[in-house]
């Protein structure tokens, strides 16, 4: 049975394994993500009524209206600042009108939560149940 000399890998051999310890040491590091540019806005309509909400940055700016049915939920993407918002019910909505205005500041990879309700709904009362219903 022949013997391995392990004699060529003692000279030659621990600048290769050095040079690749080393190499595993150089690669690539972890990459950031870049940070969140906009601020996230959930609206939850907690209600049987439809409404309507307007967001105002700017009076130069213009403003974006988001319409929302009963007891849905839209997520939306808005750059960071102050905000003029008001949410109404939607016109001729169970002859009522309500409306709420507020200013808001958004921050960047802030994520909001804004429900819509009103003491004026029974949930009830809109999925067709009776009145006097638990």
């Amino acid at each position: 049975m022949s013997r391995i000399s392990i004699a060529p890998f003692r000279r030659h051999g621990v600048p290769w394994v050095l040079a690749l310890l080393l190499a595993g040491c150089a690669g690539p590091l972890a990459v950031e993500s870049p940070p969140v540019k906009e601020a996230q806005l959930v609206l939850v309509n907690q209600t049987g009524y439809s409404w309507q909400v307007s967001l105002i940055r700017s009076p130069e700016s213009g403003s974006r209206l988001e319409r929302l049915a009963p007891y849905a939920t839209r997520e939306i993407a808005l750059a960071p600042g102050r905000y003029d918002i008001e949410q109404t019910l939607a016109p001729g909505e169970a002859g009522i009108e309500r409306t709420r205005k507020l200013a808001v500041t958004l921050e960047a990879g802030t994520r909001y939560r804004w429900p819509l309700a009103t003491v004026l709904s029974r949930r009830g009362e809109v999925q067709g149940e009776g009145a006097n219903s638990p």
